[in-house]
């Protein structure tokens, strides 16, 4: 009988010691699925809004405004509660907002 990909590759990930690298992927991941699930009506927030990295119980995520940020603080509680279920364990204690500028509009001169 054959096994999906997606179960293996945590077997495979925890023979290799990279489970905790794994784990960041998934959660990044999993935060960028539940993200368009939230905010149904807000297509265009992935552009604003990214998963930077996990760690520590802690996802970071970037915003490009102050304004995305609010959104993401405002719907935080749903955002963990819906985060933790899709990954099936509570690991994701907190979030926190990063303020960062599009690479477009940094100026390097």
């Amino acid at each position: 009988m054959f096994e999906p990909f997606q179960k293996l590759l945590p077997l495979a990930a925890q023979k290799k010691n990279i489970s905790r690298e794994w784990l960041a992927i998934k959660v990044c991941q999993d935060f960028r699925t539940i993200l368009l699930e939230i905010f149904t009506t807000q297509k265009e927030i992935a552009q604003y809004v990214q998963p930077a990295f996990y760690k520590d119980s802690i996802l970071h995520i970037n915003v490009e405004n102050s304004a995305w940020a609010q959104e993401i603080i405002m719907k935080k509680e749903q955002i963990l509660k819906e985060l933790n279920k899709k990954i099936g364990k509570n690991l994701v204690k907190s979030l926190r907002t990063q303020l960062t500028r599009p690479a477009e509009k940094l100026n390097f001169t």
